[in-house]
């Protein structure tokens, strides 16, 4: 698929720059953005793998929308 492609090439360039936030976002919007890309990125490459990949590209997108990361 395409977009484990992209979504890693979008987390790659994500925490590239993160560090570049300004120190009063660095730990909180930044860590956020982090961790739902890397989420989304695993997600995405383990659906590719899968036959059965509705379930797991499901819970990417639900990644992407929620305001709780876990």
């Amino acid at each position: 698929m395409v977009i484990v492609k992209k979504s890693y090439d979008f987390s790659k360039w994500l925490l590239n720059h993160s560090g570049k936030f300004p120190k009063s976002y660095r730990f909180s919007i930044a860590v956020r953005l982090e961790n739902a890309a890397l989420e989304f990125t695993e997600l995405v490459a383990v659906a590719n793998m899968r036959t059965n990949k509705r379930s797991l590209l499901h819970e990417a997108d639900e990644v992407l929308t929620s305001n709780d990361h876990r």
